[in-house]
């Protein structure tokens, strides 16, 4: 009997096993994604990146070399998601880049001849790829779009540049195109019978904003915790800031904020706006490259106009102190310098609808605003009318 036992038991634990590793096989999360005709960027690196809510917003997951025209990327991935290629030359500068999926199994991404947005990749294998990608641009409304953008670009000459009437034409003609892949996207949003499907579809659909916030919201009930959903909601945000900063504009009230410097002091707007006869509002990073390259810019017009009633509240959406602290010190800021270091997710953020930095306000002493996005000269000039030289 004691031996029945053991055999039994034995035998359950062996099936167990079996159970197990058939189900890591069936879970399997490694990728391999190939590619040919990548041949006139030889020498680049193919990278492979999925969206993630750091200050860059894009987290590498793989890389290749191009050798022979060919990339290989091999990887892991707990979830499908939808993700980003890119091909850096040798100086770690972009050059070229465009969309894809990441998915357990082996798939490949053959680079086309021609190039027109998202049509860039000939996708074979894998399921997701295959839905997202594949059928979409093999679809004949599609097919006919890119027809005729190229049948007509094929006629421009070098004469044909950017305002004339050809390529005026051309742009319209390619108008067509994401037309016709946001009617494919709003079917696979709402009307696919996977809901990984709907939820990958979800950001190139363009719903409106309250049937896509609906949809997202019965998504991540049906799918459950997912980071496909940090994109989505990061997409929703940013229409959300969109219709916000459409009601910020010249002639309005500015809208009031409190926020704390570097050392822990705390600044009311409302304060300083009374304080000086002109105050700009600047929203930046120190990440942001056009926006540290404005600084000493703004430095002169600082030194020459704070003695006139000018001053300067800037407001960083960075996260990190540290990253804010060392780009103050290396720039010297000399003005008010706040944040609340909760990047995109802070309330002032969402108050103003910021969607990107460098974004500044001139605003009058009684709060009105009267000039915005005043960059390099126009900022001179804006101030030498209203102060003098």
């Amino acid at each position: 009997m004691n031996f029945l036992k053991k055999a039994i038991l034995l035998g359950c634990a062996l099936v167990m096993m079996m159970l197990a590793n058939c189900q890591q096989q069936t879970n399997s999360t490694d990728f391999t994604i190939t590619g040919s005709n990548w041949d006139k960027y030889e020498g680049y690196t193919f990278n492979l990146g999925v969206q993630d809510s750091s200050d860059n917003g894009i987290s590498t997951i793989g890389k290749s070399l191009i050798m022979n025209g060919e990339i290989k990327v091999q990887g892991h991935t707990n979830y499908v998601r939808n993700a980003f290629w890119s091909v850096t030359d040798s100086d770690g500068k972009l050059v070229t880049k465009g969309n894809c999926i990441v998915e357990p199994g082996n798939y490949s991404l053959h680079l086309k001849d021609k190039l027109v947005n998202m049509a860039m990749l000939n996708f074979e294998g894998g399921k997701y790829s295959t839905i997202l990608y594949k059928d979409v641009f093999d679809s004949p409304d599609v097919i006919a779009a890119l027809k005729a953008y190229f049948d007509f670009e094929a006629t421009l000459t070098e004469a044909d540049t950017m305002g004339t009437a050809n390529y005026r034409k051309s742009v319209d003609i390619y108008q067509a195109l994401p037309t016709a892949l946001t009617e494919h996207y709003v079917e696979l949003s709402t009307n696919h019978k996977d809901p990984v499907v709907r939820m990958l579809a979800m950001s190139f659909s363009y719903l409106e904003l309250d049937k896509m916030k609906k949809e997202v919201l019965a998504l991540q009930e049906e799918i459950g915790d997912h980071p496909e959903f940090i994109t989505l909601n990061q997409i929703i945000q940013v229409r959300e800031n969109y219709l916000q900063k459409a009601k910020i504009s010249v002639g309005t009230a500015v809208k009031d904020f409190t926020a704390k410097d570097l050392s822990g002091k705390e600044f009311h707007l409302a304060n300083v706006l009374k304080e000086n006869k002109y105050t700009l509002v600047e929203f930046w990073a120190s990440w942001c490259g056009p926006c540290r390259g404005e600084i000493p810019h703004m430095k002169k017009a600082y030194s020459h106009y704070k003695d006139k009633g000018f001053e300067i509240v800037s407001f960083s959406i960075d996260h990190s102190e540290k990253q804010w602290r060392k780009a103050s010190e290396e720039d010297q800021i000399p003005w008010i310098n706040t944040s609340d270091l909760l990047a995109r997710k802070s309330p002032v953020v969402k108050l103003y609808g910021v969607t990107g930095v460098p974004n500044n306000y001139l605003v009058n002493g009684s709060g009105e605003i009267i000039a915005k996005d005043l960059r390099g000269d126009d900022l001179d000039h804006k101030l030498e009318e209203l102060l003098g030289k």
